[in-house]
């Protein structure tokens, strides 16, 4: 974005986030309370007419204004919007236990894999109960950054950077109000058995995804690879190995790893990334855009995390860090459901519930499910993620498309 805005001289430095209170004239109709926001300075007294206010420590400070012609902003929006995206507002996390864990734990069974996850995650949910406690009101506290399921804070910013700065608006293929990207994990030889069983679940509804393999695991596989392209599916990288070290690994080593993908970058034409449990770190951002066209490995929001109790981008459409194309996880993946203890029917709850926000948003619905039988292929959790894609297939608001179609089109109509 290089459009001009104003922005008021940012005297009071904020030790803590501050709370966003939109005005009538700038609310949109999707929003139903306030955001809480990472702002690192606001103006002390900013003149003109209210448009928003921010509140910092109790005290309550106009946010925006507008002063005749101008509309002066009281922070800086684009400094928020980029801590968030990057995840920079969250404590410094240290190397989760989970990428120190042993190579013999890949032959643990799927089952206890999961509950193993959930041990080391023990703790870490903050305040978040089970499907029946879940809390949809858009007005977090401040101690509970980023909410969950539905963290509104970057569609805000953008929308004030849209009405207020003249920023480019996402415009989705047949005028759709909002864009669907289906994508599975799939982290072991034996989850590519299930491949041709959800493909099947979505051919019935008439659409196509992404699937990403481990680059180390798909010898044996390949036809089964080339059979889902010549179908219109895509093909990502889901890392070398799916041992949840490449984030933390010094730059030489973590260089041998994605060079050591370009075989498979190459055979199947891979564009896209996704990363082990989500890990990232600038260093791997960096090493991915010599080798990815993009990444989605970021989720928009997300609780009890190996990194922490809580993370994310609070982003539902893509967006652009040190020149790599990030395509955001909007919805909770299913694994991390499942060890929340949502049953099928509450795990479909919850994906309807975030896709009809983000179809009012006018964002990306990035949808991802495990092939393994223990998590996606399992009966009950199949038959609901079908039931969500005929859903969606029969929505005429809805484009759905694979991630590098995404990512192919909001290159060419947003320059990102």
């Amino acid at each position: 974005m290089n459009e001009r805005i104003d922005i008021a001289t940012l005297d009071r430095p904020v030790a803590g986030p501050a709370r966003l209170t939109l005005g009538d004239a700038l609310r949109p109709g999707w929003l139903e309370g306030d955001v809480v926001l990472p702002v690192e300075g606001v103006a002390s007294d900013l003149a003109g007419e209210p448009l928003a206010h921010l509140t910092v420590a109790g005290e309550r400070l106009v946010g925006i204004a507008r002063d005749g012609e101008t509309v002066r902003f009281g922070f800086d929006p684009r400094a928020v919007l980029d801590c968030l995206q990057r995840e920079a507002y969250l404590p410094p996390a240290g190397r989760p236990t989970i990428s120190r864990l042993p190579r013999w734990y890949r032959l643990v069974p799927g089952s206890w894999r999961l509950r193993v996850h959930g041990w080391l995650t023990r703790g870490k949910s903050g305040d978040i109960g089970k499907s029946g406690d879940i809390n949809y009101d858009l007005c977090p506290q401040i101690s509970q950054v980023p909410h969950w399921p539905i963290e509104p804070a970057g569609a805000v910013l953008m929308h004030l950077l849209r009405r207020l700065a003249g920023a480019p608006a996402p415009s989705w293929p047949g005028g759709a109000a909002f864009a669907v990207a289906l994508c599975h994990d799939v982290d072991t030889r034996r989850g590519l058995r299930s491949v041709p069983m959800i493909a099947g679940a979505e051919a019935g509804a008439g659409v196509r995804s992404g699937w990403a393999v481990v680059a180390e695991r798909y010898n044996g596989y390949e036809g089964l690879l080339d059979d889902l392209r010549a179908e219109g599916h895509e093909v990502l990288c889901h890392g070398c190995r799916h041992d949840f070290r490449l984030p933390y690994l010094k730059a030489s080593a973590m260089a041998r790893r994605l060079d050591h993908c370009r075989s498979m970058v190459e055979r199947f034409d891979v564009e896209g990334f996704r990363s082990p449990a989500m890990l990232m770190s600038a260093a791997l951002r960096s090493g991915l855009k010599e080798v990815f066209a993009y990444d989605t490995s970021i989720p928009d929001t997300a609780i009890r995390t190996p990194v922490g109790p809580r993370r994310g981008c609070a982003m539902v459409e893509p967006f652009n860090v040190d020149g790599l194309l990030e395509l955001p996880l909007t919805l909770p993946l299913e694994d991390k459901l499942l060890l929340l203890g949502y049953d099928a029917g509450a795990i479909l709850d919850v994906w309807r519930r975030k896709v009809a926000w983000i179809k009012r948003v006018g964002g990306l619905a990035m949808i991802t499910t495990h092939g393994e039988r223990h998590l996606g292929a399992r009966p009950d959790i199949l038959a609901a993620y079908a039931d969500l894609v005929q859903e969606l297939a029969e929505d005429d608001g809805a484009w759905i498309a694979t991630p590098g179609e995404v990512a192919q089109h909001w290159r060419d109509k947003v320059g990102a």
